[in-house]
């Protein structure tokens, strides 16, 4: 009988959600909320070149980037193609952190 009770309270609250999104309520309460959130955006801080970059660090960042968006996949062969590579282990260590950079700005 309590799961009767907890289901027929979430629908009360959905309804009374839905009446208030419907209603002029909501609106008056994304206002509130909007001025007190309302501040100055904060520069994200340029990331520093990194140096010792290996090969694991450029292919980690790579999968994580397509697991994120699949359009990544073949911007990632792009980037390696333009340094002559088909996969990671074809770069040239001295490549390493510029492939970096381009990846992690996917």
């Amino acid at each position: 009988m309590s799961l009767e009770n907890e289901i027929k309270k979430l629908t009360a609250a959905i309804t009374e959600l839905s009446a208030k999104m419907d209603g002029q309520e909501l609106s008056q309460a994304v206002e509130g909320v909007a001025e007190k959130t309302t501040t100055e955006p904060k520069p994200e801080p340029k990331p520093e070149p990194k140096e010792g970059v290996t090969h694991d660090d450029v292919k980690s960042t790579i999968l994580e980037k397509v697991q994120a968006d699949k359009a990544n996949k073949e911007k990632a062969k792009s980037i390696l193609a333009e340094y002559d590579a088909t996969k990671v282990a074809d770069l040239h260590k001295d490549a390493l952190a510029q492939v970096l950079e381009k990846v992690e700005a996917l």
